[in-house]
């Protein structure tokens, strides 16, 4: 089974997105015969997580320009995911997704991928292991979590469904045609 991290987008600090990483390496070292991979972000270098992965060879961290998002998600069983765009992606594509620190303000929409899509949280290094060993092991929990997941994304989906361009497009246009002409901001010369 090969569970996979995400680790960050532009709001998540890259220490924290390390430091994440490092409890993720922590976990997976309780499921040694586990095939672990750390996807980084594409801020990110694999020089940055050098000490990591001499300290943790089990855990391989992957530059987010060796594959396509897609590519990433069918190469894993789990993803973890703290705050990015990855977790959205891998609920729509079906995969069981763990998040960790769901309290921490900082990252809002890994409360959401719990409390809406039913993602798993964990709170702790041994629950992150306990929880990732559950979902590989247990076809019912996969199913469970997956028709959360199913609920979530049709949810989701209809928000941004084929002709969401174009409602978009119409209500710019009738708020802009109610607004009086443009006028300019001094502090930077540009329309408001």
């Amino acid at each position: 089974m090969r569970p996979c991290s995400d680790f960050g987008d532009k709001s998540c600090r890259l220490r924290d997105a390390r430091q994440t990483a490092e409890l993720f390496c922590q976990a997976m070292a309780q499921l040694p015969s586990t095939i672990a991979l750390v996807r980084l972000h594409a801020s990110e270098t694999l020089d940055d997580y050098q000490k990591m992965q001499r300290a943790n060879p089990s855990v391989r961290s992957l530059g987010n320009f060796l594959c396509t998002l897609g590519e990433a998600l069918a190469a894993v069983d789990v993803v973890l995911v703290e705050s990015s765009g990855f977790g959205n992606d891998a609920v729509l594509k079906g995969e069981c997704s763990v998040v960790p620190r769901t309290d921490d303000p900082d990252h809002p929409s890994g409360r959401e991928l719990v409390r809406e899509a039913g993602c798993l949280a964990a709170s702790s290094v041994a629950q992150l292991g306990e929880t990732i060993d559950e979902i590989l092991r247990s076809a019912g929990l996969r199913a469970q979590v997956s028709a959360k997941a199913d609920a979530y994304a049709s949810r989701f989906c209809a928000v941004y469904a084929e002709n969401a361009a174009q409602r978009i497009a119409d209500a710019v246009l009738i708020r802009a045609s109610s607004r009086a002409a443009p006028t300019t901001c001094r502090a930077f010369g540009s329309w408001i």
